[in-house]
């Protein structure tokens, strides 16, 4: 596999000009998952594993476990989105790169559904007689649908106080309070740093033509003049679009559609839609230099990925998995999204490997060219 040119693997894995990888040498000798087969290491060998890293100045490689090893590795469930999926293989790199074996688990059900499933599951006998109900170990999750699938009563009581569902303005913290208040065996790790925000986009000429300061573009009137009486798109993921554009601008657009955010942006650039409502971290906002009209009056919900784990791995989980975490920035999210888009994408596992050698979380592979 060959490495997009926008990603720099660390300087210290880079190959000779005979082709072999400089840290071959000095990685070669330690068999690092072989310490363990379902626990990060401890005491001595954590010790002389730190010093290894150390000497060979570069991150350890990263690769799901295969045959038996993959039997014992913890599973890490995710529902069907891409980007999820390769959020949920960026936790799954970098746990097998620190001695601690984990699979990702895909499937059509929404990964809210699977934490709830998770929560509710240790301790419980099955019907086929097996000892949990979920088969898996951890999720990966956004936690606005999390929040209200754990607790519906606590979500609507973070509604806005006309009851409309799921407070725009709930922060992401309360969010995440209530989400670990209504957990059950089950515990959420670091949330990643980006948060899934949206935003209202226009072409340049349609902000010329509506006298909209490109410069000054969050201000709230600049919203309003952008969708009051315009053809609007929104997100097929938002809710309750027309009470809450409405309630928090004052507008009432001519017409509006819904569907997903490539399709709006290519409804945008050929002028069917005068603005679209979309994820700020959308990557064709840069591809097509589109104005972004910030949601200042906080319309839309704003959301963030949480990865779950039951109760008895959550302590054994290394500090890794809260480093991918805080890594997981709005330009991360906008980078992946970027690697997964169109008909030549990555999948979402080579895309959240990319991301983690970009990162220097870990090394990279040696079949890259």
């Amino acid at each position: 596999m060959t490495s997009p040119a926008l990603i720099t693997a660390p300087a210290a894995w880079a190959r000779d000009a005979g082709g072999t990888a400089s840290m071959q040498s000095c990685a070669g000798p330690v068999p690092v998952r072989n310490f363990s087969v379902r626990r990060p290491l401890t005491g001595l060998f954590a010790g002389l594993f730190s010093l290894v890293l150390a000497a060979c100045g570069g991150p350890p490689a990263g690769q799901e476990p295969t045959g038996e090893a993959a039997e014992d590795a913890w599973r890490l469930a995710v529902g069907q989105d891409p980007v999820d999926q390769a959020v949920a293989y960026a936790y799954s790199l970098a746990l097998n790169s620190r001695d601690a074996p984990a699979v990702v688990q895909t499937g059509e059900t929404a990964s809210a559904e699977l934490a709830a499933e998770l929560s509710s599951s240790e301790g419980e006998v099955a019907g086929d007689g097996t000892d949990d109900v979920a088969s898996y170990d951890l999720v990966v999750s956004r936690s606005l649908a999390l929040a209200e699938t754990l607790d519906p009563d606590g979500f609507a009581e973070l509604a806005e106080p006309d009851g409309t569902t799921a407070a725009a303005s709930t922060s992401t913290e309360d969010l995440t309070t209530l989400i670990e208040e209504a957990l059950d065996g089950a515990e959420v790790l670091t949330p990643s740093a980006g948060e899934l925000d949206s935003t209202l986009v226009i072409t340049t000429v349609t902000a010329e033509g509506e006298g909209i300061d490109l410069d000054g573009s969050s201000d709230a009137e600049s919203f309003t003049d952008a969708c009051h009486g315009q053809r609007l798109g929104v997100d097929e993921a938002l809710p309750e679009i027309e009470h809450r554009l409405a309630e928090r601008y004052d507008c009432e657009p001519e017409e509006l559609s819904v569907a997903a955010p490539e399709d709006l942006v290519d409804q945008l650039i050929t002028a069917e839609i005068d603005a679209a409502v979309v994820s700020s971290s959308t990557p064709q906002i840069h591809d097509y230099a589109l104005v972004s009209v910030e949601d200042a009056r906080g319309a839309f919900p704003t959301e963030q990925y949480l990865p779950v784990a039951k109760t008895s791995v959550a302590e054994e989980i290394p500090d890794v998995a809260a480093e991918v975490s805080e890594s997981l920035d709005q330009d991360a999210l906008r980078l992946i999204q970027r690697l997964l888009d169109g008909p030549d994408g990555l999948s979402p596992e080579e895309a959240a490997e990319y991301w983690l050698v970009s990162e220097e979380i870990i090394a990279e592979p040696e079949d890259w060219g």
